[in-house]
């Protein structure tokens, strides 16, 4: 092709046809500009599909996190109203008449006093903000959606931290309150290192027919807090759950628009 054109040239200048040529020269010139006006065109095309590829990957990769954060939202919150149903059952059970150890111990045998977490798969949303590509996402309505669930997600689990903190120094300190007999402890947690015999003597858990009682106050008081605690957990895993749904289906119709 190259050649052609020289020819063509070479022809032009040798009749001396100097208008001509000019003409034919201004014509390559624009030739030459379309052909590297189109190459561009065509790279930022291609440049272009990539980001396109790139962003609908990371929407598809943040879309199953937040599946999965769902499945655990559902678990901890069934796990958490378990967990009260047991409170409510114990607490009766404390205002029923205990007749000797072995009844006392069963009343609190499946006890527990859980540490509740937030740990949600935020994976690919850390890596698209540490590697500067946020801004891939051109949706800017459903970019400041995904950061804004993240950014309640790692408050909220801030804060769990925090009352997870203070409710496990409390029940520290009521296991150690000189008051508070070792059968609570025995019975609660089932730990070997307490004779059995020794507890099951009468002193050791007949409080538990008093509610008057200071043991009684300590342990009922001990498991309301847990109760407010776990109501509040319940509260916060049930809105991220619903702002999860709702920003999956975002990217699901952004997806849908895109594909």
């Amino acid at each position: 092709m190259i050649n052609f054109f020289r020819k063509i040239r070479h022809t032009v200048l040798s009749e001396g046809k100097t208008i001509k040529y000019f003409k034919y020269a201004v014509g390559e010139i624009i030739l030459v500009v379309v052909g590297i006006l189109i190459a561009l065109q065509i790279n930022n095309w291609n440049e272009n599909r990539k980001e396109t590829n790139l962003e609908l990957k990371y929407l598809q990769s943040i879309q199953k996190d937040l599946n999965n954060d769902i499945k655990y939202y559902d678990r901890r919150i069934k796990e958490a109203q378990n967990n009260i149903e047991n409170y409510y059952r114990v607490v009766d059970g404390m205002y029923q008449t205990q007749k000797n150890f072995e009844e006392y111990a069963r009343l609190f045998e499946s006890f527990d006093f859980p540490a509740e977490h937030l740990t949600i798969q935020n994976f690919t949303f850390n890596e698209l903000v540490s590697s500067g590509n946020i801004g891939i996402i051109k949706n800017k309505v459903l970019k400041d959606s995904i950061a804004s669930l993240y950014k309640i997600s790692e408050e909220k689990a801030k804060y769990i931290q925090e009352f997870n903190e203070f409710t496990a120094n409390n029940i520290l300190n009521i296991w150690g309150h000189p008051d508070l007999p070792f059968s609570w402890l025995y019975a609660s947690r089932k730990n070997v290192l307490f004779n059995k015999k020794v507890m099951s003597h009468g002193l050791e858990w007949d409080f538990i027919n008093d509610p008057n009682s200071l043991p009684f106050k300590l342990i009922r008081n001990n498991i309301g807090l847990y109760y407010v605690k776990l109501k509040d957990f319940i509260e916060k895993f049930e809105n991220l759950r619903t702002k999860s749904i709702e920003t999956v289906d975002m990217i699901q119709n952004e997806l849908y628009k895109r594909t």
